[in-house]
Order: structure tokens, then sequence, then C-alpha cells
């Protein structure tokens, strides 16, 4: 059963209410309640329902096991673990899985939720680096095995969320509707970048004033209009990448702007990536001075809209060499549309990362990379 957020916040105050004024937590676990029949208030919330040989007892989570007497419960850890989501992260390239682990502690307090990434789960390090030394491991044969067999159990009752690590268009596998990404879009799904990516933002719907500020943007003397309009056409160019693409034409060029410091290159720029989100030049998505990897990361992440990168100036020989590299780089990967070969720790190929969006560059000259680099660009002056 998978649940909402709102029902993953009642969770929350469920294990409030389960802890009494004592500090120890309801004693009831192992009641097979089904999945669907959540608890009433006061009862044992349903992530704390462990199936055998797991119980919680006295806020401590552990193992029973049969004994003479009847049963034996063996306390495994100081702490009652749970996963309050499960989050898949999805870049465009790669899938990986994260779990949101809440708990509660020895003190019956509700510890702070953590992201762990799924590999890590049982190494118990985020546990160590995140919550206060009441919560320790008891020192039991396999004690990480258990509490990680223990903790999977209440995945059924979690949340599940896939988050986006990239932009543009997307494919519903289930509906086979097609889905424009952008943080704060309407729908099901959660877009989140990282950094100065974070001022892309998807805005209010096209209204008929928009229109009319759109126009009086194309009569005004803000640039020329060879400048201009260019700018625009790649501007809306941007969102038709993904179809452009699947018929074979997807762009493959770079838009430079090229004019001396004070010409309002980065001003202009700002204002076409404002179509996109909150940008003003002093924080334009990437810059010549970011590292050469980060952009092209970021150029694969950004896909069906529009970026720039910032401030071509080389001065001093290291700065010209590291400028001028970058460039090529650019050239190479927005004018060829494909992303250098890499393999893994592992010895296996990774997948590719191209650049799925389209850029302006902003210099303060044409940028000497040689011919074949020189022909991808579009330059205007």
């Amino acid at each position: 059963m998978n649940m909402t957020e709102e029902q993953t916040e009642e969770q929350t105050n469920e294990l409030e209410e389960a802890v009494s004024s004592d500090g120890t937590a309801a004693p009831a676990v192992n009641t097979g309640t089904a999945p669907e029949a959540r608890p009433e208030t006061g009862s044992v919330p349903v992530a704390l329902r462990f199936s055998p040989p797991y119980a919680v007892t006295g806020n401590c989570l552990g193992i029973v096991h049969e004994g003479r007497d009847g049963e034996i419960f063996t306390p495994l850890c100081t702490f009652v673990p749970y996963i309050q989501a499960e989050l898949t992260y999805d870049d465009g390239a790669e899938v990986t899985k994260q779990y949101r682990i809440g708990g509660i502690g020895s003190r019956g307090c509700v510890l702070p939720p953590i992201d762990v990434p799924a590999t890590d789960l049982e190494k118990m390090d985020w546990m160590v680096n995140h919550w206060d030394a009441s919560c320790d491991l008891c020192v039991v044969p396999h004690v990480r095995e258990h509490i990680r067999a223990a903790i999977k159990q209440t995945g059924a009752y979690a949340l599940h969320k896939t988050i986006y690590a990239h932009t543009g268009w997307i494919r519903d596998n289930g509906s086979g509707e097609w889905q424009y990404l952008l943080p704060g879009c309407d729908g099901p799904n959660e877009v989140r970048l990282q950094g100065k990516q974070k001022n892309y933002e998807s805005g209010q719907y096209l209204k008929e004033n928009d229109m009319i500020v759109l126009r009086s943007l194309l009569d005004s003397d803000l640039a020329p209009k060879e400048i201009l309009y260019p700018c625009l056409a790649t501007v809306f160019l941007s969102p038709l990448n993904e179809f452009l693409k699947q018929v074979g034409f997807e762009p493959k060029f770079i838009l430079t702007l090229v004019g001396r410091s004070g010409s309002k290159k980065s001003t202009l720029a700002a204002l076409m990536m404002s179509f996109f989100g909150r940008f003003t030049l002093t924080d334009l998505p990437m810059s010549f001075h970011d590292t050469a990897n980060s952009i092209i990361y970021n150029a694969f992440t950004l896909k069906d809209v529009l970026t720039v990168v910032d401030d071509y100036h080389p001065t001093a020989r290291r700065d010209a060499d590291t400028m001028r590299s970058i460039m090529q780089t650019l050239a190479r990967g927005y004018g060829d549309r494909a992303g250098r070969n890499r393999l893994t720790p592992g010895v296996t190929l990774r997948e590719a990362r191209p650049p799925q969006g389209n850029v302006i560059v902003t210099a303060e000259f044409p940028p000497d990379i040689g011919e074949s680099g020189t022909a991808r660009l579009f330059c205007v002056e």
C-alpha cells in the first residue's frame, strides 16, 4: 500500500501519540493487522508493526525466539527505525533509490528523518552520523542484517515517490501521456535541481497579458532585431528538442552573444532565461568559471530548456587555456549531441550524457576554438 504525503504526516503524528508520557512505546506489535486497516488514535502506528520474528518493546526493536518458558525478546537496538518514504531518484540516465528513515528514540522522542541510499541501509553509518548517542546497536550476532530486514518490513506502508533530477519532457509509462518537468510544475512529479539550477521554475499558465508583454518586447529597442530575434527563437525552440530529436532534427548549434564588457550581454541572456524561471544577470545557470565536468553534467540534466554559460573572457594565459577547453567541450557536446563514453568502477560502460537542451554563451570576443568548433557557433554581435 503506497501512502500519500498527508498520510505520512499523519503517520508521524501517530508515532508521537503512540509514545506514552513515561517515554515507552505501546507494547502491542505483531498483531497481524492487514495493511489497509489503519490503527485508531493511541494504538500502535502501522509503521511500527513488524512481522515475526521482529517486535518492539519499550522503544527497542528486537527479535523474538522461543525458549523453554515461552517467548524471549532480545533487543537489537535502543530505538525503533522504520521507512517513512521510498524515494526513487531519476537523473535521466541512472535511477537510484533512497529510504527516508524515521524512528522513535529510547526516551520516546520522534527522531528526525534521514535520507539513506538503499545500498547503505545495512551499514548503519547513517544512524551514527545523524542521531544522538542514545541510539545504539546491541551486541547481537548479525545485528545489522537483522535491523535491515526489520526496517525493510515497514516499506510496505511507506510513501513511494519519484524525484526527477532533470527537466524536460518525459512519457508516463502508465498513461502514455507526455509531461513537461520543471521545479514547481503541476502534477504528481517532483523536480529537484541543485545549485544555481534551482532558479528554474514553472510559471503560471499563459495569459492574454503575457502575449501583450511579448509583443511589446518585440517592438522595443532593448536590442537590435538581428540579435533579439535569434534569442527568442532559441527560447521557443528549446521545449521542442525532444520531439525534434525523435525525427532526427535535434538542434546542433550554440547561440553566442558577442560584445564588449558593459554591452548588456548577460542582461539579455537573463531576460531570455526568465521564460524558464527566475534569473538575473548575477545568477545565471553556469559560467566559464565553473568546471568543465559540472557544465557538461548540467547540460545533460537541463533537458528541453534554455541555459546560459556566461562570461567567456580569457585574460591570463591559464584562464585562456581553461576557458578555451570548456568552449571546445561545449561545441562538441551541443554540436554533435554526443556524450563521452565512461566506465564505472566495475568496468562497465556508463550511460552517455549528451546535452539535451539549448544554450546561449556570452563572450567578449568570438571564441578561437578552431574551424570545426567555430562552425558550431551561431554568433550575433
